[in-house]
Protein backbone atom coordinates (compact mmCIF):
# COMPACT_ATOMS: atom_id res chain seq x y z
CA UNK A 1 0.00 0.00 0.00
CA UNK A 2 2.75 2.26 0.83
CA UNK A 3 4.70 2.04 -2.42
CA UNK A 4 1.50 2.08 -4.45
CA UNK A 5 0.57 5.80 -2.77
CA UNK A 6 4.38 6.94 -3.00
CA UNK A 7 3.77 6.01 -7.19
CA UNK A 8 0.65 8.18 -6.97
CA UNK A 9 2.50 10.84 -5.50
CA UNK A 10 5.06 10.58 -8.21
CA UNK A 11 2.62 10.26 -10.79
CA UNK A 12 1.17 13.69 -9.95
CA UNK A 13 4.93 15.02 -9.86
CA UNK A 14 5.66 13.64 -13.46
CA UNK A 15 2.55 15.04 -14.68
CA UNK A 16 3.14 18.57 -13.04
CA UNK A 17 6.81 18.43 -15.19
CA UNK A 18 5.03 17.33 -18.18
CA UNK A 19 2.53 19.98 -18.73
CA UNK A 20 3.25 22.80 -16.30
CA UNK A 21 6.33 23.95 -14.31
CA UNK A 22 6.63 24.46 -10.63
CA UNK A 23 7.91 27.50 -8.42
CA UNK A 24 10.42 29.48 -6.80
CA UNK A 25 8.73 32.46 -5.90
CA UNK A 26 7.85 35.72 -7.95
CA UNK A 27 11.68 37.48 -6.83
CA UNK A 28 13.66 35.47 -9.38
CA UNK A 29 13.57 32.06 -11.81
CA UNK A 30 15.03 30.30 -9.12
CA UNK A 31 18.96 29.88 -7.81
CA UNK A 32 19.76 26.71 -7.24
CA UNK A 33 21.26 25.80 -3.76
CA UNK A 34 24.68 26.23 -2.46
CA UNK A 35 26.68 23.42 -1.88
CA UNK A 36 26.56 23.15 2.29
CA UNK A 37 28.16 20.08 3.04
CA UNK A 38 28.57 21.25 6.46
CA UNK A 39 26.91 23.02 9.94
CA UNK A 40 28.74 26.63 9.46
CA UNK A 41 26.94 29.49 7.99
CA UNK A 42 23.34 27.45 8.31
CA UNK A 43 21.29 30.86 7.89
CA UNK A 44 23.19 31.88 5.04
CA UNK A 45 22.28 28.30 3.41
CA UNK A 46 19.07 28.38 3.83
CA UNK A 47 18.59 31.72 2.65
CA UNK A 48 19.97 30.83 -0.24
CA UNK A 49 17.42 28.65 -1.40
CA UNK A 50 14.44 30.76 -2.65
CA UNK A 51 11.76 28.04 -3.33
CA UNK A 52 11.97 27.30 0.53
CA UNK A 53 9.95 30.54 0.32
CA UNK A 54 6.82 28.68 -0.70
CA UNK A 55 7.28 25.35 1.25
CA UNK A 56 4.75 24.45 3.98
CA UNK A 57 6.63 24.63 7.29
CA UNK A 58 3.74 21.91 8.37
CA UNK A 59 5.50 19.30 5.33
CA UNK A 60 6.90 16.34 6.33
CA UNK A 61 9.58 15.94 3.78
CA UNK A 62 11.01 18.71 2.19
CA UNK A 63 13.16 17.49 -0.87
CA UNK A 64 14.92 19.24 -4.31
CA UNK A 65 15.94 16.90 -7.56
CA UNK A 66 18.57 18.37 -9.91
CA UNK A 67 16.84 16.85 -12.92
CA UNK A 68 18.98 18.33 -15.32
CA UNK A 69 22.11 16.81 -13.32
CA UNK A 70 20.53 13.59 -13.28
CA UNK A 71 19.51 13.51 -17.27
CA UNK A 72 23.31 13.66 -17.35
CA UNK A 73 24.04 10.07 -15.84
CA UNK A 74 24.24 7.00 -17.86
CA UNK A 75 23.15 5.35 -14.51
CA UNK A 76 19.59 7.90 -14.29
CA UNK A 77 18.80 6.71 -18.01
CA UNK A 78 19.57 3.35 -17.73
CA UNK A 79 18.05 2.47 -14.61
CA UNK A 80 15.29 5.32 -13.40
CA UNK A 81 14.08 6.39 -16.65
CA UNK A 82 12.48 3.10 -18.17
CA UNK A 83 11.31 2.65 -14.25
CA UNK A 84 9.46 5.74 -15.02
CA UNK A 85 7.98 5.32 -18.25
CA UNK A 86 7.13 1.95 -17.06
CA UNK A 87 3.41 2.18 -16.95
CA UNK A 88 1.90 2.61 -20.45
CA UNK A 89 -0.21 5.41 -19.52
CA UNK A 90 2.52 7.05 -19.03
CA UNK A 91 4.91 6.33 -22.32
CA UNK A 92 1.28 7.48 -23.67
CA UNK A 93 1.70 10.55 -22.35
CA UNK A 94 5.18 11.26 -23.13
CA UNK A 95 4.64 10.45 -26.91
CA UNK A 96 1.21 12.41 -27.03
CA UNK A 97 3.40 15.90 -25.69
CA UNK A 98 6.24 15.03 -27.74
CA UNK A 99 4.13 15.19 -30.96
CA UNK A 100 1.31 17.69 -30.51
CA UNK A 101 3.18 19.84 -27.95
CA UNK A 102 6.77 19.87 -29.17
CA UNK A 103 7.84 18.82 -25.12
CA UNK A 104 10.06 16.17 -23.99
CA UNK A 105 9.07 15.91 -20.26
CA UNK A 106 12.13 13.67 -19.73
CA UNK A 107 14.49 16.40 -20.71
CA UNK A 108 12.18 19.75 -20.34
CA UNK A 109 12.42 19.95 -16.43
CA UNK A 110 15.50 21.03 -14.81
CA UNK A 111 15.02 21.07 -11.00
CA UNK A 112 12.72 20.68 -8.41
CA UNK A 113 11.67 21.56 -5.34
CA UNK A 114 8.85 20.03 -3.30
CA UNK A 115 7.00 20.23 0.32
CA UNK A 116 4.57 16.96 0.93
CA UNK A 117 2.45 16.16 4.42
CA UNK A 118 0.12 13.47 4.49
CA UNK A 119 3.10 11.02 3.18
CA UNK A 120 1.01 7.64 3.17
CA UNK A 121 -2.48 8.50 2.54
CA UNK A 122 -4.22 8.51 -0.52
CA UNK A 123 -3.97 11.75 -1.31
CA UNK A 124 -0.95 13.91 -0.05
CA UNK A 125 -0.95 17.67 0.62
CA UNK A 126 1.99 19.15 -1.36
CA UNK A 127 3.56 21.97 -3.21
CA UNK A 128 6.14 21.38 -5.94
CA UNK A 129 8.92 24.02 -7.66
CA UNK A 130 10.21 22.85 -10.80
CA UNK A 131 12.01 25.08 -13.01
CA UNK A 132 12.86 24.71 -16.83
CA UNK A 133 9.05 24.44 -18.60
CA UNK A 134 8.70 27.47 -20.68
CA UNK A 135 5.09 28.72 -19.94
CA UNK A 136 5.09 29.87 -23.79
CA UNK A 137 4.58 26.22 -24.54
CA UNK A 138 3.03 24.73 -21.64
CA UNK A 139 -0.14 26.83 -21.82
CA UNK A 140 -1.08 26.48 -25.36
CA UNK A 141 -0.28 22.62 -24.81
CA UNK A 142 -2.82 22.00 -22.34
CA UNK A 143 -5.40 23.25 -25.59
CA UNK A 144 -3.91 21.05 -27.61
CA UNK A 145 -3.83 17.81 -25.71
CA UNK A 146 -7.69 18.61 -24.04
CA UNK A 147 -8.87 15.73 -25.73
CA UNK A 148 -6.41 12.99 -24.37
CA UNK A 149 -7.05 14.49 -21.04
CA UNK A 150 -10.51 14.20 -21.46
CA UNK A 151 -10.47 10.78 -21.83
CA UNK A 152 -8.00 10.22 -19.22
CA UNK A 153 -11.33 11.90 -17.27
CA UNK A 154 -9.10 15.15 -16.52
CA UNK A 155 -10.97 17.98 -16.05
CA UNK A 156 -9.45 21.42 -17.03
CA UNK A 157 -10.29 25.03 -16.05
CA UNK A 158 -8.66 28.00 -16.29
CA UNK A 159 -9.38 31.18 -13.72
CA UNK A 160 -7.23 34.43 -14.47
CA UNK A 161 -3.41 33.20 -13.79
CA UNK A 162 -4.47 30.07 -12.15
CA UNK A 163 -5.20 26.57 -14.10
CA UNK A 164 -7.30 23.71 -12.24
CA UNK A 165 -6.85 20.39 -13.01
CA UNK A 166 -9.48 17.25 -11.32
CA UNK A 167 -9.02 13.99 -11.72
CA UNK A 168 -10.43 10.99 -9.57
CA UNK A 169 -6.31 10.83 -9.05
CA UNK A 170 -6.20 14.12 -7.13
CA UNK A 171 -6.55 17.53 -7.70
CA UNK A 172 -3.74 19.84 -8.80
CA UNK A 173 -3.25 23.61 -9.66
CA UNK A 174 -0.85 25.94 -10.99
CA UNK A 175 0.16 29.40 -12.16
CA UNK A 176 3.15 30.48 -13.97
CA UNK A 177 5.63 33.27 -11.87
CA UNK A 178 7.95 33.63 -14.23
CA UNK A 179 8.98 32.53 -17.69
CA UNK A 180 9.99 29.16 -16.97
CA UNK A 181 8.92 29.06 -13.28
CA UNK A 182 5.45 28.37 -12.15
CA UNK A 183 3.69 27.45 -8.81
CA UNK A 184 2.09 23.54 -8.65
CA UNK A 185 0.06 22.87 -5.30
CA UNK A 186 -1.70 19.51 -4.81
CA UNK A 187 -4.23 18.00 -2.71
CA UNK A 188 -7.11 20.03 -0.32
CA UNK A 189 -5.56 23.40 -1.24
CA UNK A 190 -5.39 22.53 -5.34
CA UNK A 191 -7.57 25.31 -5.98
CA UNK A 192 -7.04 29.38 -7.15
CA UNK A 193 -6.72 30.77 -3.53
CA UNK A 194 -4.22 28.11 -2.52
CA UNK A 195 -1.73 28.26 -5.26
CA UNK A 196 -2.29 32.09 -5.20
CA UNK A 197 -1.29 31.88 -2.07
CA UNK A 198 2.01 29.61 -2.11
CA UNK A 199 2.85 32.09 -4.41
CA UNK A 200 3.04 34.57 -2.09
CA UNK A 201 5.99 33.32 -0.65
CA UNK A 202 5.33 33.57 3.19
CA UNK A 203 6.09 30.51 4.29
CA UNK A 204 8.26 30.52 8.04
CA UNK A 205 10.15 27.44 7.08
CA UNK A 206 13.73 29.43 7.03
CA UNK A 207 13.12 30.77 10.22
CA UNK A 208 13.31 27.27 11.78
CA UNK A 209 16.76 26.91 13.89
CA UNK A 210 16.49 23.37 13.62
CA UNK A 211 15.37 22.60 10.14
CA UNK A 212 18.45 25.68 8.89
CA UNK A 213 20.86 23.17 10.84
CA UNK A 214 19.86 20.23 9.36
CA UNK A 215 19.89 22.22 5.77
CA UNK A 216 23.17 23.62 6.23
CA UNK A 217 24.38 19.63 6.58
CA UNK A 218 23.37 18.28 3.33
CA UNK A 219 24.93 18.26 0.10
CA UNK A 220 22.38 20.36 -1.95
CA UNK A 221 24.20 19.97 -5.38
CA UNK A 222 23.75 16.62 -5.38
CA UNK A 223 21.15 15.22 -7.34
CA UNK A 224 18.77 14.49 -4.25
CA UNK A 225 18.54 16.16 -0.84
CA UNK A 226 15.33 15.56 1.23
CA UNK A 227 14.90 15.81 4.95
CA UNK A 228 11.76 13.66 6.57
CA UNK A 229 10.00 14.32 9.71
CA UNK A 230 10.84 11.38 12.24
CA UNK A 231 7.38 11.17 13.10
CA UNK A 232 6.40 9.80 9.99
CA UNK A 233 4.50 6.69 10.65
CA UNK A 234 5.96 4.60 8.12
CA UNK A 235 9.43 5.87 9.64
CA UNK A 236 8.42 5.77 13.44
CA UNK A 237 6.97 2.30 13.44
CA UNK A 238 10.61 0.95 11.92
CA UNK A 239 12.37 2.84 14.18
CA UNK A 240 10.71 1.80 17.75
CA UNK A 241 11.36 -1.90 16.61
CA UNK A 242 14.80 -0.60 17.65
CA UNK A 243 13.94 1.71 20.55
CA UNK A 244 14.83 4.81 18.21
CA UNK A 245 12.51 8.05 18.17
CA UNK A 246 14.39 10.02 15.43
CA UNK A 247 13.74 13.95 15.04
CA UNK A 248 14.39 13.91 11.50
CA UNK A 249 16.00 12.07 8.58
CA UNK A 250 17.62 13.71 6.08
CA UNK A 251 20.78 13.76 3.73
CA UNK A 252 21.73 13.38 -0.09
CA UNK A 253 21.81 11.17 -3.13
CA UNK A 254 24.27 11.30 -5.68
CA UNK A 255 23.31 9.85 -9.06
CA UNK A 256 26.76 9.86 -11.04
CA UNK A 257 28.13 6.93 -12.91
CA UNK A 258 27.68 5.26 -9.36
CA UNK A 259 25.60 6.14 -6.46
CA UNK A 260 27.11 7.91 -3.68
CA UNK A 261 24.48 8.35 -0.39
CA UNK A 262 24.61 10.26 2.61
CA UNK A 263 22.51 10.33 5.45
CA UNK A 264 21.80 11.43 8.75
CA UNK A 265 19.62 10.61 11.53
CA UNK A 266 18.87 13.20 14.14
CA UNK A 267 17.64 11.07 17.67
CA UNK A 268 16.83 12.34 20.80
CA UNK A 269 19.42 11.59 22.90
CA UNK A 270 23.60 10.78 22.40
CA UNK A 271 23.38 7.37 24.11
CA UNK A 272 20.33 6.85 21.25
CA UNK A 273 22.87 7.87 18.61
CA UNK A 274 25.82 5.47 19.72
CA UNK A 275 23.24 2.57 20.21
CA UNK A 276 21.89 3.10 16.76
CA UNK A 277 25.70 3.41 15.36
CA UNK A 278 26.39 0.10 17.26
CA UNK A 279 23.77 -1.27 15.40
CA UNK A 280 24.30 -0.41 12.27
CA UNK A 281 27.71 -1.65 12.13
CA UNK A 282 26.75 -4.71 13.57
CA UNK A 283 24.53 -5.43 10.63
CA UNK A 284 26.54 -3.62 7.96
CA UNK A 285 28.93 -6.34 6.63
CA UNK A 286 26.81 -7.83 3.64
CA UNK A 287 26.54 -4.05 2.48
CA UNK A 288 30.22 -3.54 3.58
CA UNK A 289 31.46 -6.07 1.13
CA UNK A 290 29.03 -4.89 -1.34
CA UNK A 291 29.82 -1.33 -1.69
CA UNK A 292 33.30 0.93 -2.24
CA UNK A 293 32.92 2.78 0.89
CA UNK A 294 30.51 2.40 3.78
CA UNK A 295 31.12 4.52 6.83
CA UNK A 296 29.08 4.73 9.90
CA UNK A 297 29.21 7.22 12.65
CA UNK A 298 28.09 9.81 14.71
CA UNK A 299 28.17 13.74 15.42
CA UNK A 300 26.81 14.51 18.95
CA UNK A 301 22.96 13.31 18.54
CA UNK A 302 23.40 13.27 14.94
CA UNK A 303 23.94 9.29 13.37
CA UNK A 304 26.05 9.63 10.16
CA UNK A 305 26.36 7.11 7.18
CA UNK A 306 28.33 7.53 3.89
CA UNK A 307 27.64 4.45 1.05
CA UNK A 308 29.07 4.92 -2.23
CA UNK A 309 28.78 1.98 -4.88
CA UNK A 310 29.81 1.50 -8.40
CA UNK A 311 27.73 1.21 -11.25
CA UNK A 312 28.27 -2.74 -11.23
CA UNK A 313 27.85 -2.84 -7.27
CA UNK A 314 24.52 -0.60 -7.79
CA UNK A 315 23.21 -3.37 -10.02
CA UNK A 316 24.39 -6.55 -7.39
CA UNK A 317 22.36 -4.93 -4.75
CA UNK A 318 19.00 -4.55 -7.09
CA UNK A 319 19.39 -8.31 -8.09
CA UNK A 320 19.74 -9.12 -4.55
CA UNK A 321 16.72 -6.60 -3.71
CA UNK A 322 14.52 -8.09 -6.53
CA UNK A 323 15.17 -11.89 -5.06
CA UNK A 324 13.95 -10.49 -2.08
CA UNK A 325 10.57 -9.20 -3.69
CA UNK A 326 11.21 -5.91 -4.18
CA UNK A 327 10.80 -3.74 -7.56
Amino acid sequence: MVCFRSRRLVAGFFICSAVLGACGGKKDEGKPAVDNGGAGGAAEAVASNQDLDVIPPESEVVLGVDLAQAQQSALFRELVLPALTKSGDIQKLVDTLKSKCNIDPMTAAKRLTAGVKGVGSRNPDAVVVLHGIEKAKALPCLDQVKDELAAERIEIAKDGDAVMMKSDRGDLAFTFTGDTTAVVVLGAKANKEGVLAAVQGKSTLKSSKEFADMYSRVQTSHTVWYLLKGDIEMIAKALDMINVKSKAIFGSVNVTDGLELRGHMRVETEEQATSAVDLLKSQAGMVGKMAEKLEIDRDKTDVRTLVKLTKPQLQNVLGLLRGFGFR
